[in-house]
């Protein structure tokens, strides 16, 4: 028999190695602090527990401050800074640079920019198990007392140095590492996450919309939690920005090369996403014109049904190859996968530049759906 040590003389807790096996085998029934859902396991090992009425909803510990954490209010007010600010050539600029802490910032925001904005970038902290975000949301403190809290000011009330000797952030204890080792580890993100996306949508126009940057660590819930405070009906896109073609060589398994951007709108249906002018060269290959009520003017090009390009050959898609049938005196055309060809018809099938047998684009099903 081995003994199991933890490095420090002690040997290893027999209840937390059963539920280091629990973990494995049934994910579902531990919660992210390590503790079991008992209820949760008694439904796995098939006892029927009655739960009241369910719906679907995102839920996690802490939820709840969260939420009153939004409705909390702030008499602090914006201050202008003009010994501060940065001469422009432009006296007409119409920018302006807010500093502070972004949650007690948006809280100031509600009454003077309450759905003004058009577009919103945020860029959270990516909860990799190094983030300092951990912290209670209280910004009653006067300006002195809040400079200590950020770590701004010191003791004597002088702006001190972000960064130590080593260069690693300066932070105070106030400030907290949201390790993958704390209970409620995405609790935490969470809830640091929500009363600022909330307060965000608040200022967004009709027609506004939100940009977040995310990586795989919290991806997953941050779409859930955009889903409840904007609505699913208000997604725009999940954008794969690949910053890294590479790859992170950090990566046990995979050398990551993206990170994602989610786009969410305020309302979808007042949205206008015009995109980027092209460029005449792809203008001119756009030949044709076309008018819909819900679209307006649209500009088209014809392409070729035959497949070009990768696996473009008969053998690689097989499935993709038949012929058409065309009737010179009536006008009847249809595909078909059969190689007779009757009277006054005539044969067609797709061939490559070297002569040889290709393939179609469309499968036969949707050619017949869309013969017209």
């Amino acid at each position: 028999m081995q003994n199991h040590d933890l490095g420090n003389g002690e040997s290893q807790n027999p209840s937390d190695t059963l539920l280091a096996h629990l973990q494995q085998l049934l994910p579902p029934d531990v919660w992210e602090n390590g503790k079991i859902n008992y209820n949760r396991l008694r439904e796995t090992l098939g006892e029927d527990l009655y739960h009241g009425e369910q719906h679907y909803h995102l839920s996690w510990a802490g939820k709840a401050e969260a939420r009153r954490e939004v409705q909390r209010t702030t008499t602090a007010t914006l201050n202008p800074d003009p010994e501060g600010a940065t001469p422009t050539a432009n006296e007409n600029a119409k920018n302006t640079f807010i500093e502070g802490d972004n949650l007690a910032v948006l809280r100031t925001m509600q009454r003077a920019y309450f759905g003004k904005i058009k577009m919103i970038y945020i860029d959270p902290p990516y909860n990799t198990g190094n983030d300092y975000f951990v912290y209670p949301d209280d910004y009653s403190e006067n300006e002195q007392e809040y400079g200590k809290y950020a770590a701004f000011i010191n003791a004597d009330g002088k702006v001190q140095n972000l960064r130590n000797a080593d260069g690693k952030l300066n932070k105070l204890d106030l400030w907290k590492q949201n390790t993958k080792e704390r209970g409620h580890y995405h609790s935490a993100w969470l809830n640091m996450l929500y009363p600022r996306l909330f307060l965000a949508r608040n200022l967004l126009r009709e027609d506004g919309v939100i940009f977040i940057s995310i990586d795989d660590n919290e991806v997953h819930n941050l779409r859930l939690l955009c889903n409840e405070i904007f609505g699913e009906e208000n997604f725009v896109a999940q954008i794969t920005n690949v910053h890294n073609p590479k790859g992170r060589s950090d990566g046990k398994f995979i050398a990551t090369s993206h990170e994602y951007i989610l786009v969410y709108a305020r309302n979808r249906d007042n949205t206008d996403w015009n995109g980027f002018d092209l460029e005449e060269k792809i203008l001119i290959r756009y030949n044709k014109e076309e008018e819909s009520v819900e679209n307006g003017l649209k500009k088209y090009r014809e392409i070729d049904l035959r497949k070009t390009g990768d696996n473009d050959r008969k053998e690689d898609r097989p499935n993709l190859f038949y012929y058409f049938l065309y009737n010179k005196k009536t006008g009847k055309f249809y595909p078909t996968k059969e190689t007779e060809i009757p009277d006054d018809f005539i044969q067609i099938y797709p061939t490559r530049e070297d002569g040889s047998l290709g393939n179609w684009r469309w499968s036969i099903d949707s050619c017949i759906t869309k013969i017209d």
